[in-house]
């Protein structure tokens, strides 16, 4: 079923297409009732927090300490916010915030996905090996083209075809690390737009599902994402509703608004409701908490880090200048020694300092 799911229509435009991508996406709360219950249930962020408090307290810690990056921020927030006075050396990297619903962290997602997209399209312009050549612009432009055209002439992988929505859910999972992800996807597309073959940009896309060759996956962190999702920002919007995102996102974020705007429907009426998403975030004194931002990042992008630590008292924003998925440990020296030094001497870098 979570294949079924990944290779439905992303982007449906006929009144059959709306309907059958609207019955797909119950599978995930579907699943979740049969195989989860009622665990389910109780899966938010805050509840997560609250089981890191019960840790601290069996292990007779005065002070929690805590390294946070991408999701791991909203469980670390969530803590300093339940729990303030408990608060020890704390690091948030990669900012996912607590406070705002679906649609809100779905459209900065989306706007975040299509810098880097463009970002990767100008660096793959500049090699020899990538399909197809000009700026930036032109690039993405003919691999939209491309990927778009898969639907209606996908290629055989196997007893697999790589469709439209598997291709741009590749494309899109590549995009988070550029060092170590760029040479593949321009490799993967490669093979896929002049050789006619979809095997290696499927298999980046197994690689990040955990998709195994059997067909299996190797957790169920897909399942789990959904649960928490689902649950921490409850989404009541109707398939109009979704339809009208998307067709807004189409002109804001051409390349992977209308998919990620289509993808909310699976939380749409979840069978559990959790603590409601509030706009705004109160927290009280705290010890200084180290929020981290990546100037370009496309998951959690860098004005959410920004938000955060001008609502945590005390708190320190360190900005690394990069296109990347989070920033500790991910090739900046400078970054890695400002968090290594406040994690073990409690020194708190000067206020704003880039990297």
């Amino acid at each position: 079923q979570q294949d079924e799911l990944a290779e439905s229509n992303s982007n449906p435009q006929t009144p059959a297409e709306v309907i059958a991508i609207q019955a797909l996406s119950k599978i995930p709360s579907v699943g979740c009732v049969k195989y989860a219950s009622p665990r389910y249930e109780f899966v938010s962020t805050e509840n997560v927090a609250r089981d890191f408090d019960i840790v601290r307290a069996v292990v007779k810690n005065e002070s929690f300490n805590f390294l946070g990056k991408s999701y791991g921020t909203s469980i670390g927030a969530r803590y300093a916010q339940l729990f303030p006075d408990r608060v020890g050396r704390m690091v948030l990297d990669g900012v996912l915030p607590v406070e705002l619903d679906l649609a809100a962290v779905t459209k900065g997602q989306a706007s975040g996905f299509e810098e880097a997209f463009r970002h990767f399209s100008a660096d793959c312009g500049s090699h020899d090996d990538c399909p197809y050549a000009g700026n930036a612009s032109q690039v993405a432009s003919k691999i939209r083209n491309f990927i778009q055209g898969l639907d209606a002439s996908p290629l055989k992988v196997g007893s697999r075809n790589l469709n439209t929505s598997l291709a741009s859910s590749a494309v899109l999972s590549y995009l988070y690390f550029p060092a170590k992800d760029y040479p593949k996807l321009r490799s993967a597309l490669d093979d896929a737009v002049n050789s006619h073959k979809g095997a290696s940009l499927l298999a980046l896309l197994d690689n990040r599902t955990g998709r195994q060759e059997n067909g299996h996956y190797a957790d169920n962190s897909t399942a789990a994402f959904y649960a928490v999702t689902c649950l921490d920002r409850q989404y009541a919007g109707t398939v109009a509703d979704v339809g009208s995102l998307a067709k807004q996102w189409q002109t804001t974020t051409p390349t992977f608004g209308p998919s990620l705007a289509w993808g909310m429907l699976s939380c749409s009426n979840w069978p559990a409701t959790g603590p409601k998403p509030t706009q705004s975030l109160a927290f009280e004194d705290t010890a200084p908490v180290l929020v981290v931002a990546t100037s370009h990042d496309p998951a959690t992008p860098a004005f959410w880090a920004k938000k955060l630590a001008g609502q945590l008292p005390q708190s320190a924003l360190l900005t690394w200048d990069a296109y990347n998925h989070t920033a500790y440990r991910q090739g900046s020296g400078c970054i890695d020694t400002a968090v290594d030094t406040y994690l073990l001497r409690g020194t708190v870098p000067s206020a704003n300092l880039k990297c």
